[in-house]
C-alpha cells in the first residue's frame, strides 16, 4: 500500500498496487477478480473498521485496473466519505464513467482520478473515473478533496500537451524542459471538459533531461493548495516573492520546494463585458468600471488598450483611464474607468485588452450611438388672419434618437401690427429609443 486515509467515523482506507491474484476482495467490490494484467500490477482500494476483529473488519475491497499496468499512489476522503483515488495507468480500458473529463487513455502511462463509494455495491460504487494527461508519460502521486467534492491532483507530466486551463499560473513548459509538475483542480460532476476547473504546469527548465516533480498536496480552510515536490531547475522555476522567499535559488543538484496556489487567475478581471446602451453622438457616457485583483504573491504590472473596434474607427469612441500607475500590489485591487462617446449613429463594439506577465484578458465593450434630435410641425401650416381676429396654432415637438431635453419655443417674423405668443414657452419631449 502507498496511501492511507481515515474518514470522520474512524474507518480506514488503503490504496496501492498488488500483483496478487488472491488479494482479498469483498462481494460488494467493483472488481472482485484480478484483471488479466495482474502480474504487471493492479490498483487496489480497501476500507477497514479497525475496531472489529478478524475478517469482519474488511468492509470493502476491490481491484481497480485494466489490461496493462496500473498503480494506485494516493487516497483522500471527500464528502459523504467517498474515496478519492489517483495514480497512473497504462490500461486503455481502465474503468471510466460516462461524462468523465477524459475517457481516452494512453498506453505510455496516464494519470487517473477515481471516486468510489464503498457503501455501494459493484458498478454502483464507481461514482466517477477519468483519465488525466497528455500524449506522453503522466503520473499522479497526490490528491486532496474539499467539502464541495472538488479533487486536487498533483503529479508530473512529460510533453507539452497536458491539459491546462486558460487561467493557469503556467500554461506552457519552461524553455528546455521535457516536462514539469502539474496541479489540477477537478469537479467530478460528469460534464466532460467543463469538469476541469483549473490546471497548470509547475516547473522550471529542468536539467539533463530531468524535469521538476510535484509530489504532495494539502488544502487550507479557504481551499488554497499547498504543494511540495522537488526541482532540478537552476532557471525558470517560479519563485515568489523574489526577493523575499526563504530560498530564491537552487542550492544543490535538486532541492525541495513548497508553493501555495489560489486556483484563481494571477490577475482577476471583472466583469468580462460592459454594455453602455444608447448614447447621444458626441456626448460621453457615465463611466463604468473594470476591477483588477492581484491574486499573486508579488506586484503585477499591466497595460490596457482598446482594440478590435467595429467599425474600426470607433476604437477611439471608447476610452479607459486608471489611477493604478501600471502596477497592482499583492492582495490588492484597482479599477479601470471606461467611457463611451460615440461618433457615429450605429451599434459599436470593441475590446478592452488587459496584458500582464501571464498573458492577456479581454473585456467586451458595446454601445449604440444615436443621433438625438427633434422636429417642429405646426397645424395648420398656413392661415389667413383678419384685422382684430385671433388664431391659435398647435406646434408639435417630435423627438427622435432618444432625445429628451427641454426645447425652448419662441415666435418671430410676425406681420407688422400683429403679435405672436407661445404657451408654454418650453416643452420637454421624451423618446424611448
Amino acid at each position: 500500500a502507498f496511501a492511507v486515509a481515515e474518514d470522520s467515523s474512524g474507518k480506514t482506507y488503503l490504496a496501492g498496487t498488488t500483483t496478487s491474484t488472491d488479494f482479498p476482495t469483498t462481494p460488494t467490490a467493483l472488481q472482485q477478480s484480478a484483471p488479466a494484467a495482474i502480474a504487471q500490477g493492479t490498483v487496489f482500494v480497501s476500507s477497514l473498521d479497525t475496531t472489529v476483529a478478524g475478517t469482519g473488519s474488511l468492509l470493502y475491497s476491490s481491484y481497480l485496473g485494466g489490461e496493462a499496468a496500473d498503480f494506485g499512489d494516493a487516497v483522500a476522503i471527500g464528502p459523504s466519505n467517498t474515496v478519492y483515488l489517483t495514480g497512473s495507468t497504462s490500461s486503455l480500458n481502465f474503468p471510466t464513467t460516462s461524462g468523465a473529463f477524459q475517457t481516452t487513455g494512453n498506453s505510455a502511462s496516464i494519470a487517473f482520478v477515481t471516486l468510489i463509494d464503498t457503501a455501494l455495491t459493484g458498478n454502483a460504487s464507481l461514482k466517477y473515473s477519468t483519465f488525466l494527461g497528455g500524449s506522453q508519460t503522466n503520473t499522479a502521486v497526490g490528491i486532496a478533496a474539499d467539502s464541495s467534492g472538488n479533487a486536487y491532483v498533483v503529479g508530473t507530466s512529460q510533453g507539452a500537451d497536458f491539459p491546462v486551463t486558460s487561467t493557469a499560473f503556467q500554461n506552457t513548459l519552461a524553455p528546455g524542459s521535457p516536462g514539469a509538475g502539474f496541479v489540477t483542480k477537478l469537479n467530478p460532476r460528469g460534464e466532460g471538459a467543463s469538469d476541469l476547473i483549473y490546471s497548470t504546469y509547475l516547473g522550471g527548465g529542468g536539467a539533463n533531461g530531468v524535469s521538476d516533480e510535484v509530489n504532495g498536496v494539502a488544502l487550507n480552510s479557504t481551499n488554497y493548495a499547498y504543494v511540495t515536490g522537488d526541482t532540478v531547475s537552476a532557471t525558470g522555476f517560479p519563485v515568489t516573492p523574489n526577493p523575499g522567499a526563504f530560498q530564491t535559488s537552487l542550492n544543490g543538484p535538486s532541492d525541495a520546494f513548497v508553493a501555495a496556489l489560489t486556483f484563481q487567475p494571477v490577475l482577476a478581471v471583472t466583469p468580462s463585458s460592459l454594455t453602455f446602451g444608447n448614447q447621444a453622438i458626441g456626448t460621453a457616457s457615465a463611466a463604468q468600471t473594470v476591477t483588477l485583483t492581484n491574486n499573486a504573491f508579488a506586484p503585477i504590472g499591466f497595460s490596457a488598450a482598446i482594440t478590435g473596434g467595429t467599425p474600426a474607427a470607433v476604437n477611439s469612441d471608447f476610452s479607459s483611464s486608471t489611477t493604478c500607475n501600471g502596477s497592482i500590489a499583492v492582495n490588492s485591487s484597482c479599477t479601470l474607468s471606461v467611457l463611451f462617446k460615440p461618433s457615429v449613429a450605429s451599434a459599436e463594439t470593441a475590446n478592452l485588452v488587459i496584458t500582464d506577465t501571464a498573458g492577456t484578458q479581454t473585456v467586451g465593450l458595446s454601445g449604440t450611438g444615436v443621433d438625438r434630435k427633434f422636429t417642429l410641425t405646426a397645424s395648420p401650416a398656413t392661415v389667413t388672419v383678419s384685422q382684430g381676429e385671433t388664431v391659435a396654432f398647435k406646434v408639435t415637438v417630435t423627438p427622435s434618437g432618444g432625445f429628451n431635453a427641454a426645447v425652448a419655443l419662441a415666435c418671430s417674423g410676425a406681420p407688422s401690427m400683429s403679435t405672436c405668443t407661445i404657451s408654454p414657452s418650453s416643452v420637454t419631449p421624451s423618446d424611448s429609443v
